[in-house]
């Protein structure tokens, strides 16, 4: 066990780190090798972030990564990371990023992916296995999945961001006539990084994250084309309307943003906020807001909360869409 950072220096020889037994680290990793360092089982763990870095040029291969950290600390990726067996999601995040992507090579596999601890940013896949990308963001998973791609040299790369589509660059009013809206909650980038594979694609939702479900028939996967967002159809859905998957009416041959969609004015609701204001009066807070397309909305709840992850419910407020 190492109470603070662990840094391996190879100038000569090979350096075989945690072979049989776990490493525990609760601060930093740090590589300094070109070559012939191997690593094994590493466990992160303690109250404290950390990072995963190479201050030379040999790629960081792990064979197997836990995650045991606690109180919201992190580890985060400064290079890209391969997986060559397993990695255990217990508690705590891995931030990665473009360039310093966590990577699973083929055939390798995770275990306890939950909103105590995923991916916060791009994870990378590489071979012939399908394979559900363990990434969410602020506290929660976000899961996309793809079906088995034909070579083990075939590479995706997923990523999952809890935001507007259409104010990052992805209008929602421009779409497939069979689709009736998109979603303004959330939406997922997968691309083919290697190979030729084409892929049914499976995006997951949560009511407290997604938007309302409440009619499963009518959910579609969305793809954006770089000029509209496409209907790739409803091969087949699980679970119900709190939680639950949707994948692809058929396999997908190019790729870009994704995002949930409706067939009709039911399912993720496309709500827009307009603006939001908050100003004190007379020892209190007057709050005002607008917005768009709130179809099907009842009533919208405030939260107040000193932690972006935490929040309590003082009141609800009846929506004007709801008044007859």
């Amino acid at each position: 066990k190492y109470l603070g950072d662990l840094t391996y220096t190879r100038t000569a020889g090979s350096i075989i780190a945690a072979a049989n037994d776990h490493n525990e680290i609760s601060g930093n990793l740090i590589l300094k090798s070109a070559s012939n360092i191997s690593l094994g089982k590493f466990k992160f763990i303690g109250n404290t972030n950390g990072i995963i870095e190479q201050m030379i040029s040999q790629p960081i291969n792990i064979a197997d990564l836990t995650m045991l950290k606690n109180t919201g600390a992190t580890i985060s990726l400064n290079d890209p990371v391969f997986i060559n067996n397993t990695v255990t999601f217990t508690s705590g995040q891995i931030n990665s990023s473009a360039g310093s992507e966590l990577i699973f090579t083929d055939n390798s596999t995770y275990t306890g992916f939950s909103d105590a601890s995923f991916v916060n940013g791009p994870v990378i896949k590489t071979g012939n296995d399908a394979f559900t990308f363990p990434v969410g963001k602020i506290n929660k998973t976000a899961a996309i999945n793809i079906s088995a791609p034909t070579f083990v040299t075939d590479e995706f790369r997923a990523e999952y961001f809890w935001a507007i589509p259409h104010n990052n660059g992805y209008d929602s009013t421009l779409k497939d006539p069979t689709i009736h809206h998109v979603s303004d909650n959330e939406y997922w980038k997968l691309d083919r990084i290697s190979g030729a594979s084409n892929v049914s694609v499976t995006l997951n939702w949560e009511a407290s994250r997604s938007g309302v479900v409440d009619y499963m028939p009518d959910l579609r996967v969305a793809r954006w084309n770089g000029s509209l967002w496409k209907d790739e159809g409803n091969g087949g859905t699980t679970g119900n309307n709190a939680a639950g998957s949707v994948v692809t009416a058929a396999a997908v041959n190019t790729f870009s943003p994704f995002t949930l969609a409706s067939a009709s004015a039911l399912n993720p609701i496309p709500v827009t906020l307009v603006s939001f204001s908050a100003a004190k009066n007379n020892g209190k807070v007057l709050l005002q807001w607008i917005t768009e397309n709130d179809v099907s909305i009842s009533r919208y709840e405030i939260e107040r909360g000193t932690d972006p992850a935490v929040f309590t419910t003082l009141t609800g407020v009846i929506s004007k869409e709801s008044i007859s």
